[in-house]
């Protein structure tokens, strides 16, 4: 008996009140725990009231137990009060022009071991938030809150003894939503680049208004065979991965995003991967434009034009009276232009023969094609014939130090060449006037290639004219000496 005793006494205090009869009442004057005080040798003990759920007293109970000896042991039971109400931290009671995406901040209620959250937008309402159930202390809402909305909150505080009683509704204001961010552009390539790296890192211009970015991007105008919309968060970069093919268009689009949205319409950018350099080089060819390949009776004054060639450093230009032949022109460089004017006539009734050949930086086009055209009958010339033969020597004498055009009132608005031997414009010049707009034996063109103060030697010329009278340009030499 004395072993049953002691392995459920506990629960025999909890239960004495009900079991025996025998029981005296002492008033305690403050109730805030039982005391159960239990001797198993008389079964006799005292319990001590906490609350009004039990007397306000002290009771006693005895009963004997075969008069055997056995240990005096104590238990104390505690009683839970539900928690206090709590009140709301962020967005503060009252708070206007709060924003839409705010999240529930409140006081830690003592004791309470969790929320309910009722918020809605009317007073007293549930619409967006009922009788939800939160651990923490704050909350974030699933979906933005209605713009110039006031908003009603309601937390109640509980634990296992119950809820707060009278927790007061709060409420606040928002304010306008934010809008969607615009589009971004490309940095790194930039748009319309060429010779972009194989394993570029792609950047894009930062927005401010921006949280993230979804980006797309493919060898399909459509952006779309590598990634298509993948969220790289807040980042202003993106890696592929793995590197891209060369000598190749890439198309990407990237699209900044934030709580209100996505930027509308952003356009698909382009860049182009360099050339592979492990391959060999091909060097592109080119085509007479005019006069055309088969043309007749054409100027023995024409102009010589041609289609442009990417990354071209120069041209070679060869003319001549047979196929093949240089009696012309001879390879002559003249530099990366698309166009070539004579200075001499070419000769009448002949077909000319024309091979134009780019140059690259490291190498020059083979076997391009050549093409040729036919003259007419040279024009005769009307008026007193122009001076041909021209002299000067700019050495600082005095005399001489500029050339002067004779007649030069004949050629309105006109337009004045200098040619070095090999056939490079090394002098231009409009309304040539003799006297400040001149020759002076110096160089206005080809000054990128070491041109500037000429040496001595031939260089020849060629003056064009808008006077009627004149209908074919004035050519001739002029022997610089210094």
């Amino acid at each position: 008996m004395n072993t049953y005793l002691h392995r459920f006494s506990g629960i025999v205090a909890l239960l004495i009140l009900n079991v025996f009869p025998e029981q005296s009442t002492v008033p305690v004057d403050r109730p805030k725990e039982a005391i159960l005080h239990i001797d198993t040798t008389s079964a006799t003990g005292f319990v001590l009231a906490k609350s009004g759920d039990l007397s306000d007293s002290v009771t006693s109970y005895n009963h004997s137990v075969n008069n055997r000896s056995s240990a005096t042991g104590i238990a104390i039971l505690q009683e839970e009060n539900p928690p206090s109400c709590t009140n709301l931290l962020g967005p503060p009671d009252r708070t206007t022009n709060v924003g839409v995406g705010a999240s529930l901040h409140w006081g830690v209620a003592a004791g309470a071991s969790g929320y309910k959250l009722y918020v809605g937008t009317s007073s007293g309402g549930t619409d967006l938030v009922n009788a939800q159930d939160v651990s923490s202390n704050t909350f974030q809402f699933p979906e933005n809150l209605p713009a110039f909305t006031k908003i009603y909150v309601r937390i109640v505080p509980y634990n296992s003894s119950g809820s707060a009683a009278g927790c007061t509704e709060e409420s606040f204001t928002t304010g306008s939503a934010p809008q969607p961010p615009e589009c971004t552009t490309l940095t790194n390539p930039g748009p319309g680049s060429t010779n972009a790296f194989i394993t570029a890192t792609i950047s894009w211009e930062r927005i401010d208004s921006a949280t993230g970015y979804l980006i797309s991007m493919g060898l399909d105008p459509e952006a779309t065979s590598y990634v298509q919309n993948r969220n790289v968060g807040n980042s202003d970069t993106f890696f592929l991965g793995e590197a891209l093919p060369y000598d190749t268009d890439i198309y990407v689009k990237v699209t900044p995003y934030n709580s209100s949205g996505e930027a509308q319409d952003c356009s698909i950018q382009t860049f182009r991967t360099r050339k592979d350099p492990n391959e060999p080089i091909s060097f592109e060819c080119t085509e007479l434009k005019s006069p055309q390949n088969g043309a007749t009776a054409v100027s023995t004054t024409t102009l010589l034009t041609w289609d442009p060639v990417p990354e071209v450093v120069s041209y070679l230009l060869t003319v001549g009276t047979s196929s093949g032949g240089g009696e012309i022109l001879n390879l002559v460089n003249v530099g990366n232009s698309t166009s070539f004017e004579f200075i001499n006539e070419l000769p009448e009734n002949t077909r000319i023969y024309v091979t134009l050949t780019p140059g690259y930086g490291s190498g020059a086009a083979s076997d391009c094609l050549e093409t040729s055209f036919t003259t007419g009958t040279r024009s005769k010339p009307t008026g007193p014939k122009a001076k041909s033969r021209y002299g000067i020597s700019p050495d600082g004498d005095g005399i001489n130090e500029i050339w002067e055009i004779e007649d030069l009132d004949r050629y309105t608005n006109n337009t004045v060449q200098i040619f070095n031997r090999w056939g490079d414009l090394v002098f231009e010049t409009t309304n040539y006037d003799n006297t400040q707009n001149v020759f002076r034996g110096l160089a206005n063109r080809k000054t990128t290639t070491g041109a500037g103060n000429l040496p001595e030697g031939t260089y020849f010329f060629r003056i064009t004219s808008e006077n009627p009278e004149i209908t074919e340009p004035a050519t001739g030499f002029i022997v610089l000496k210094r």
